[in-house]
């Protein structure tokens, strides 16, 4: 068994309190180096003003951040969030959230994300398998920083998917030095460069005939309005007022969208 034995340190004769770190066994001791460049004090040796003064400073400092989170503890922003759900965008924002809460269900009718299905005609696996739904509100906002409009979003609770069922779920995506490379050249050469924003991106995929099928439940309140949208959807209502679809296209959240988009 390998035995390591310190060197003891020597003072230098000039000033019995800086180590001589060329006497030290080795010279490579890290203290007694850092020692002799002045970095350190020698051990045992008072405190400096300035050390104490640091001391104060940093402790006075942790207080006041224990005061901070103390004043936190119960805090809540009820101003500003990212994203809020249907039910307190139609309570807060009502006359806002009602246009786009219907715009968004009426472009999954238009683009033919789903067709609903009877509970009954479902295996117990593919019962098993039924992913939940979410719509969203958030303010969407300019590169400027200006406002631009609210909007709502339904996504598909993807995390409840099985990944193990699919064999590539990675979406092909531009590295950032291409797209920077790409803005230099338009730069050099004076080009014009124009972005765009395809809406309802991932509603224009289909999902893929493998075998595999989504189902997703939509809650009572989004049942109760795609039924004023399209009222032939009743005869997929199930008692708790609640309706299953199977999605045809990749909606948001599932874990197969991007990549097929």
């Amino acid at each position: 068994m390998a035995t390591t034995v310190a060197s003891p340190a020597v003072q230098s004769p000039e000033s019995p309190n800086v180590i001589d770190a060329a006497a030290i066994g080795g010279g490579g001791h890290r203290y007694g180096t850092r020692l002799a460049a002045g970095i350190i004090p020698y051990r045992g040796a008072p405190p400096s003003k300035l050390t104490l003064l640091a001391h104060d400073q940093n402790e006075d400092a942790r207080r006041e951040i224990r005061r901070q989170l103390e004043l936190r503890q119960h805090w809540r922003d009820t101003t500003y969030a990212f994203t809020i759900s249907v039910k307190m965008a139609m309570r807060d924002r009502g006359e806002e959230a009602r246009p786009v809460i219907m715009a968004e269900i009426q472009q999954m009718v238009d683009k033919r994300v789903w067709h609903g299905v009877h509970l009954k005609n479902l295996s117990h696996e593919q019962r098993k398998r039924i992913i939940r739904s979410k719509m969203f509100l958030k303010d969407k906002y300019l590169a400027s920083g200006a406002f631009d409009r609210f909007k709502a979003r339904l996504v598909a609770g993807g995390d409840m998917q099985d990944k193990s069922l699919y064999e590539e779920l990675s979406p092909p995506t531009a590295a950032t030095s291409s797209v920077l490379a790409v803005a230099a050249i338009a730069a050099k050469e004076g080009r014009r460069v124009v972005t765009i924003d395809i809406g309802g991106a991932f509603l224009n995929a289909k999902m893929p005939d493998t075998g595999i099928k989504v189902h997703m439940r939509l809650d009572s309140m989004m049942t109760e309005l795609l039924l004023k949208i399209d009222p032939s959807y009743s005869v997929y209502l199930e008692p708790r007022g609640t309706v299953v679809v199977n999605l045809d296209k990749a909606l948001y959240g599932c874990v197969e969208a991007a990549a097929l988009w």
